[in-house]
């Protein structure tokens, strides 16, 4: 996946304040993994991510999935404010959402989206190919 999402993490967990306890929770092989330098369009591995989530929601003192969920709230928020903010301002809804969706597989080199249904004010999206 690529490099920006591990600065995502870095960046969030720094804004939290929990960066070292993130480091010093995670086994030696994952702190060195964690602590490189991550370019953001390259790809780096993907597999670690389970094990990564894991101590993170601990980290946070939550479950994996109150976790996910205050953490890709956060990361949209961050993106929103970013790059995408000219995008999300001068595009049709129905347009922004099917470009967030193909962005979003841009950070992986697996997955395509497929559209399944689309109606006003929502978008259903199948990904297929993810391990």
């Amino acid at each position: 996946m690529k490099g920006l999402l591990y600065q995502g993490t870095r960046t969030f967990f720094e804004a939290e304040g929990k960066w070292d306890v993130l480091l010093d929770a995670l086994s030696p092989e994952l702190r060195a993994f964690l602590s490189q330098r991550f370019l953001a369009g390259a790809f780096y591995e993907a597999l670690v991510v389970p094990d990564l989530i894991k101590v993170e929601a601990e980290v946070c003192g939550k479950t994996v999935a109150a976790y996910l969920k205050q953490r890709t709230e956060w990361q949209a928020k961050q993106d929103l404010r970013g790059v995408y903010r000219v995008v999300v301002r001068f595009a049709p809804p129905d347009m922004t959402v099917s470009r967030v969706v193909m962005v979003m597989t841009q950070m992986f080199n697996f997955g395509a989206p497929i559209i399944v249904a689309r109606g006003k004010g929502h978008l259903d999206v199948d990904i297929g190919g993810i391990p």
